[in-house]
């Protein structure tokens, strides 16, 4: 008989609604015995399970530094799965609960649900909770720089600072109290409301806001 093979992982960035424990996904493989003592994947799978916690990461389509993260998730073979929170109100808010009310992106959440449970926001951040080795895209600039975002249904002006390794799709205005979202295919609020360009946008750099939807037209 010959020596069983592991089967590759399954990215799940597709599948908004796959099971909480996409990696159970894999006893497929092995329908006529998943979970039985003579499967001989299932030494395999105990340890997949151990090493391989569940990951949730929340994005935004026009988002390069999701788009980035997803790209060394996916060519490592780590199984995912993605919740858009700019297509789902109720994944936004599944978001700001676990983050305590963040509105940056990308999130990643791993075992979420669990008392294992941890988040991070951005994507150096998040490399570092699944510890992939990878460039800081951090040092694209030496700090954030500030801006004044205004706001599109009452005029109110605010301060905030920009992020440099992750994209922000929404921001509470502190005039009117909405949750104000960036227009159309921009990644983030500064590439709509700001009252100077976003540092990052011109920046070719792998992984930085460069990759997104904005900075394409």
């Amino acid at each position: 008989m010959a020596p069983a093979t592991f089967p590759p992982l399954l990215a799940n960035h597709d599948l908004e609604e796959a099971p909480h424990r996409p990696l159970r996904r894999l006893s497929a493989h092995c329908p006529d015995r998943p979970f039985r003592d003579d499967n001989p994947l299932l030494p395999l799978y105990h340890l997949h399970t151990l090493i391989m916690r569940t990951i949730d990461i929340y994005t935004t389509p026009q988002c390069g530094f999701c788009k980035q993260l997803k790209t060394v998730l996916q060519e490592r073979g780590i199984a995912y799965i993605e919740h858009d929170v700019t297509a789902s109100e109720q994944r936004l808010r599944e978001m700001q609960e676990i983050t305590r009310n963040a509105l940056s992106v990308p999130v990643v959440v791993t075992d979420r649900g669990t008392t294992q449970q941890k988040y991070a926001i951005g994507f150096d951040e998040a490399t570092k909770l699944l510890q992939l080795a990878s460039g800081s895209s951090a040092e694209v600039t030496a700090s954030a720089e500030m801006a004044n975002l205004t706001c599109p249904r009452c005029d109110h002006v605010q301060a905030a600072p920009i992020p440099t390794t992750a994209c922000v799709p929404f921001y509470a205005c502190g005039g009117c109290g909405q949750t104000i979202q960036a227009k159309g295919e921009d990644c983030c609020v500064f590439c709509s409301y700001a009252d100077r360009p976003c540092p990052l946008k011109s920046v070719e750099k792998e992984g930085g806001c460069a990759d997104g939807a904005c900075s394409k037209v």
